[in-house]
């Protein structure tokens, strides 16, 4: 198991929501594409860079919407789930919505994202 496995699942047993399938396959996503450095960088690109930093850092969390989660991710990559799931693709994307804020910011409990 990878370093950044066992934060993944250490930080997932602490979130209401955290165990669903769905948060489960769009991670395994995020860190097939590269993990948390590259889903930073592409809220950056995305223009919301604000977002995803007050998730690493301490502060408090911003709230994400589904639409923004789409366009971070991709709608590609959430039709994905949301075929193998059998549900909206708007569905999957509120669920991410939701839940990612928490987790990255169990991941990165020093304000930093994993090396």
């Amino acid at each position: 198991m990878s370093f950044l496995d066992s934060l993944k699942n250490q930080a997932m047993a602490y979130i209401p929501g955290g165990d669903s399938p769905i948060v489960q396959a769009a991670l395994s996503g995020i860190e097939q594409q590269g993990g948390l450095s590259a889903l930073s960088q592409r809220f950056h690109e995305e223009g919301l860079g604000g977002v995803i930093n007050s998730w690493v850092s301490s502060g408090p969390n911003h709230a994400i919407s589904a639409d923004q989660i789409q366009k971070v991710i991709g709608s590609d990559r959430i039709a994905q789930i949301a075929s193998r799931f059998g549900i909206p693709a708007d569905e999957v994307a509120g669920k991410i919505a939701e839940t990612l804020p928490a987790v990255v910011d169990r991941m990165t409990p020093g304000g930093r994202l994993p090396q």
